[in-house]
């Protein structure tokens, strides 16, 4: 029987989002016969101290009969600031891959997350015993945060491109992230796109549900509703949606705005919509993942908004379940991409609009508000 070695970031207890992207393939990977080892840290993302503190002392879970999961006691913080998650980064990349030498494997699975040590470590470490690897990149670090003129985007991109030169097979989601993976070296042959798939999907709508998700998070039947759900963080830009709110509210009343989700930038955005006073735009803490594709299916509009240049970098998780919803998209992304061309082809009517430009998203919703009264 062959040995996959998975080295995750997120694993139960800890309810991240690409535990839904990983789970699904752990669980083929047994269906085909494997043994599945996972080499998670210690959890404590959304834990409390006590729990930390409990799984701190947990070292091996048998959770099956061909999945055995490690957990390593990394650094954990109790105070959240940039240093100590650098310092948490640096402890999970280092220990967690250190696990991989004491564990019998055919294949090792990386993943990009935290940003490229994690890997990076673990591709050495598996090239030195052997070890075929799959390496899975969600995003691409550092061009997703760094330019190229810096000089941690060029300490950075030394190890990723060492990551990328080391693996067997390299997966990505998109045409337009492999590209920027092809800039980095001659990887074609490595390369397979694999979209992210569905991750909860529905096959039949419950209608007491639908209604209880519409009154929970306001929306409102005798409004234009416009949906953002998902993560708020930088990269998201969210302020594009805001901004286009106010610009709105100035003229009409018939739209209802709804911001679901967390993130590095929600305190701040929480803050700018209260600021806002009006009862169409609300702002929410993120819902569970079985809730999403109701949220999707509700909105009259679902807004995927990202930065300049973001989209050659990572593709939004989310995209499948707002696919898979059937309704009308905005998307806030670089129009020139592959993404935008794909998105089109998929949705029932996209509307495009070039990142950060409030004032076109706003324009463009008050010109689709008259067009359907007239």
């Amino acid at each position: 029987m062959k040995t996959i070695t998975f080295l995750l970031m997120y694993y139960k207890p800890e309810n991240h989002t690409i535990n839904y992207v990983y789970n699904p393939i752990i669980n083929d990977y047994i269906k085909q016969g494997y043994r599945v080892n996972i080499i998670v840290p210690n959890p404590t993302r959304g834990l409390s101290r006590a729990k930390i503190k409990e799984y701190q002392n947990k070292a091996e879970e048998k959770i099956d009969e061909n999945l055995l999961l490690y957990r390593v006691n990394c650094f954990t913080y109790k105070r959240y600031n940039k240093f100590n998650l650098l310092l948490r980064y640096l402890s999970v990349s280092s220990r967690c891959a250190r696990k991989l030498k004491k564990i019998k494997s055919d294949i090792v699975f990386l993943q990009t997350s935290p940003p490229i040590f994690y890997a990076y470590k673990a591709s050495k470490i598996a090239k030195k015993k052997n070890i075929s690897i799959v390496y899975n990149v969600q995003d691409i670090y550092p061009d997703n945060i760094f330019k190229e003129n810096k000089l941690l985007y060029k300490i950075i991109d030394y190890y990723q491109k060492k990551t990328l030169n080391n693996a067997d097979v390299i997966t990505t989601l998109s045409d337009d992230m492999k590209n920027t993976l092809l800039k980095k070296g001659e990887f074609k042959n490595k390369i397979k796109i694999i979209p992210n798939p569905v991750t909860f999907k529905v096959d039949q709508y419950n209608k007491q549900l639908l209604e209880k998700v519409s009154i929970d998070y306001s929306f409102k039947k005798d409004k234009i509703n416009v949906v953002y759900a998902g993560n708020m963080g930088y990269l998201q830009d969210i302020d594009v949606i805001i901004s286009a709110a106010k610009k709105v509210f100035k003229k009409t009343n018939k739209y209802n705005f709804i911001l679901i989700g967390e993130g590095a930038q929600k305190e701040r955005l929480n803050k700018e919509v209260k600021s806002l006073n009006n009862e169409n735009i609300k702002i929410y803490n993120m819902a569970p993942m079985e809730l999403s594709p109701y949220i999707y299916k509700l909105a009259d509009y679902n807004v995927i908004s990202l930065l300049p240049n973001v989209i050659y970098t990572a593709c939004p998780l989310k995209t499948a379940m707002i696919i898979e919803a059937d309704k009308k998209v905005i998307a806030c992304v670089d129009k020139d991409s592959e993404y935008v061309k794909e998105l089109n082809e998929k949705v029932k009517e996209l509307i495009v609009i070039s990142n950060r430009n409030a004032e076109k998203l706003a324009k463009e919703l008050i010109k689709r508000l008259k067009s359907n009264e007239e």
